[in-house]
């Protein structure tokens, strides 16, 4: 009887144990997915100062390709190689497009 009972409660600490790492991992599956699931206007704050300081940058907003699919927009003075080499092309998913907005002044 005493070994029946040592084994249930051994099996039932095991059981408690495991949902708890279950629970954990959903947690952290749960967290990925949303950030993966971010609107495009938290994307594009979340890199704005990143892309501005890139030379040649002067705005970023968020625009739409011809097909209707929203994009990040990059405007910049001149579209150049050295910066289409490090602008990434997506970010979050959302496609990243230069746009040729040249010197920009202030009125």
């Amino acid at each position: 009887m005493k070994n029946m009972l040592s084994f249930i409660l051994i099996i039932s600490f095991i059981i408690v144990g495991c949902n708890g790492n279950m629970n954990n991992q959903n947690k952290k599956q749960r967290a990925v997915s949303q950030s993966s699931q971010m609107t495009i206007n938290a994307v594009m704050k979340a890199n704005t100062q990143k892309l501005m300081s890139m030379p040649g940058v002067v705005g970023v907003y968020v625009g739409m390709l011809e097909d209707s699919t929203e994009c990040i927009k990059v405007m910049a003075v001149e579209k150049s190689e050295a910066l289409e080499k490090k602008l990434p092309t997506e970010l979050n998913g959302y496609p990243v497009v230069i746009h040729v907005t040249g010197k920009m002044k202030s009125m």
